[in-house]
C-alpha cells in the first residue's frame, strides 16, 4: 500500500515527538512533513504532520500554526509545536508556489502572479493583488510584503508592497535567472536562485550587501548563521555565510519545501515558597 493511500485520519493521529528550540521542517511529494534539530551532530528526521492530499508546494508558520499548501490548492493548518491538525480547507488556487504568515494574515503566492490574503480557517480570499511576474517566494519584513518573481523572458526581480494594501513596485534585483527562495535574516533578505547563489539584500534600501555560492538548490532555509539548501534526493547541505560547506543532513524523501521554526522558551513556574508553620 502506498503512503498516499493510507487513511488520512490515521496519519494525522500519529504521535509527534517533541523537539525543543529550533526545528527544521521538510515536506515532500506524499504530503508528509518531518522535523529534525538542524544543529544536532547527528540529525534524525521524525514524523510531524501530513497533508496527505498531494505533493506539498509551500510551508510557512507563525507563532501558533504551521500552514501546508499542496499542489491541488488545499491548505492544512496544524499546531506549530505539536503538529496536531486544526483545519483542512480548499483555497481554490492550483498554482500555489509560496506563503507568508505575518500577524496581519496568511498570504499565498501563485505562478500566475496573484498574491492573495486568505482566511486560513475557511479558505476564503479576503483580498488580492498581482505581482509583475510569476511569484516564486514571499517574505514579510518591516511592514512590507516582498515577492521574488520569475520571468522566462527577463531577469528575476524582487518587488515590494505595503502589507495592508497597495500595488507591488520594484525593490531589488541581482541578475537572478531562476529565483527560488526569499528569506528574512534579521533586517536583511536572503534571495537564492536555482544555481545556488545566495544574495544578502538590505531589507530597507534593496541594496545588495554580499553574495555567496552554495550548491544548486530547489529549497532553502536559514538556521542561525547557517544556510540549509536541498540539493536533491533528500540531501540537505549546510553552508556558512561564506558559502563554505559544513556537512549534510539526509531527509527521508526528496524535499519540495522546507522551513526553520524557532519555538519560544516554555514558561517556567517558580517553586512555591514553604509556608511557615
Amino acid at each position: 500500500m502506498s503512503l498516499r493511500s493510507l487513511s488520512l485520519v490515521a496519519l494525522l493521529s500519529l504521535p509527534t515527538p517533541a523537539l525543543a528550540g529550533e526545528r527544521l521542517l521538510v515536506a515532500g511529494t506524499d504530503g508528509f512533513v518531518y522535523q529534525t534539530n538542524p544543529n544536532a551532530a547527528t540529525s534524525t528526521f521524525e514524523y510531524f504532520a501530513c497533508a496527505c492530499t498531494g505533493p506539498v508546494n509551500a510551508l510557512t508558520a507563525d507563532h501558533h500554526n504551521l500552514y501546508v499548501a499542496d499542489e491541488f490548492g488545499q491548505l492544512l493548518v496544524t499546531d506549530v509545536r505539536s503538529g496536531a491538525p486544526k483545519s483542512l480547507v480548499q483555497l481554490g488556487m492550483f498554482d500555489i508556489t509560496s506563503m507568508a504568515a505575518p500577524p496581519s494574515g496568511l498570504f499565498v503566492g501563485t505562478a500566475s502572479g496573484v498574491v492573495a490574503r486568505v482566511d486560513p480557517e475557511t479558505g476564503v480570499t479576503l483580498d488580492q493583488r498581482t505581482a509583475p511576474a510569476a511569484v516564486r517566494a514571499l517574505a514579510t519584513l518591516n511592514g512590507k510584503l516582498f515577492a521574488a518573481t520569475f520571468d522566462p523572458n527577463s531577469l528575476g526581480a524582487i518587488y515590494s508592497a505595503p502589507l495592508g494594501s497597495g500595488e507591488f513596485t520594484y525593490f531589488s534585483c541581482f541578475c537572478f535567472f531562476d529565483l527560488r527562495e526569499l528569506l528574512v535574516d534579521g533586517n536583511d533578505l536572503l534571495a537564492a536562485d536555482g544555481s545556488g547563489l545566495v544574495t544578502r539584500i538590505d531589507g530597507t534600501t534593496g541594496a545588495v550587501l554580499d553574495a555567496q555560492w552554495t550548491a544548486p538548490l530547489n529549497a532553502m532555509a536559514v538556521s542561525g548563521s547557517y544556510y540549509l539548501v536541498h540539493v536533491g534526493g533528500g540531501v540537505i547541505g549546510r553552508f556558512d555565510a561564506l558559502g563554505t560547506p559544513l556537512g549534510k543532513l539526509l531527509s527521508p524523501f526528496a524535499v519540495r519545501a522546507m522551513l526553520v521554526v524557532k519555538d519560544p522558551p516554555r514558561p517556567t513556574i517558580a517553586p512555591k515558597s514553604a509556608k511557615r508553620p
